[in-house]
């Protein structure tokens, strides 16, 4: 019979079993650090199964490995507390980034109205732009037609007083003696000797226009003599570029009648008229 520090070979190899078993145990639990490693019946069979030193030994490497598992265990927690801290950190962002993705598309979206908004401003531009020049171009030629309008209107109105002669500056005649179409065939027959019955039937009538000025001026109006015809209207002009006409030492303007219209256009080119008429000397080489 074997005494209790010579065990048997298979003895030592269930307390090394045991051992094992202690150890995979020690390892999957990790937090039971508070309890003993191995339960008082597991230290009592592998007390049995090692010497006294053995077990010493044994004692010690499993007192380190609690140690060794206890600070394990801390800095797992502290991993813990940081993985924690770091997926709250990214739960921050991914909710930064939730908010900024969300305003991104809210920008996007005003954005797209805002383009859409100048395009459709641009639209309406263009055709307000096509719209103008339209009625530019109809303004154009409804003027052209005005313009022409007048001009048709101005020669009717020249050739229905192709006959009539204008006197200007031509005196009052005094009440109670001749009339104006006898004083005129008067100043005429006196001025350029001519057949004072022969006036009487070329002469139609003899009329004043009202003067324009202002109310209450004594301002002479312009008296209107109409021939029968146009030559012989033209004939006292002929008699009156020869010897101008003066009564009581006072010139008398005569002139055809030139719608206002045709008189524009002539101040118009006037200066131009006056450059051409000029003599032009050119000193050749």
């Amino acid at each position: 019979m074997m005494s209790g520090s010579q065990k048997s070979p298979k003895e030592r190899s269930k307390a090394q079993e045991k051992l094992e078993k202690a150890r995979q145990a020690a390892s999957a639990q990790p937090r039971r650090a508070s309890n003993p490693i191995l339960q008082p019946g597991e230290v009592q069979g592998v007390q049995q199964g090692l010497q006294g030193t053995q077990f010493d030994q044994l004692i010690t490497a499993l007192t380190e490995i609690k140690t060794q598992l206890d600070v394990n265990s801390a800095g797992v927690k502290a991993l813990d507390d940081s993985v924690k801290a770091v997926i709250n950190r990214l739960d921050g962002i991914d909710a930064s980034v939730k908010a900024n993705t969300e305003a991104i598309s809210k920008v996007q979206k005003d954005s797209q109205l805002a383009t859409k908004e100048v395009k459709e401003c641009k639209e309406q531009v263009k055709a307000a732009a096509d719209r103008i020049t339209e009625l530019e171009q109809q303004r154009i030629y409804l003027q052209r037609q005005e313009q022409a309008t007048q001009i048709s209107v101005a020669f009717l109105q020249m050739q229905a007083r192709e006959n009539h002669l204008i006197l200007r500056k031509y005196p009052e005649v005094d009440k109670g003696e001749l009339s104006l179409k006898d004083q005129v065939i008067e100043d005429f027959t006196n001025q350029w000797k001519l057949d004072r019955e022969e006036l009487q039937k070329t002469i139609q009538k003899v009329y004043r226009l009202r003067p324009r000025g202002q109310k209450g001026a004594k301002i002479l109006g312009d008296c209107v003599v109409e021939f029968q015809t146009r030559a012989q209207r033209d004939e006292i002009l002929s008699w009156h570029f020869k010897e101008k006409l003066k009564i009581k030492g006072e010139q008398v303007i005569l002139f055809k009648f030139i719608p206002k219209l045709f008189l524009t256009f002539r101040n118009q080119y006037q200066d131009l008229a006056s450059a051409l008429n000029k003599k032009i000397t050119i000193n050749l080489p």
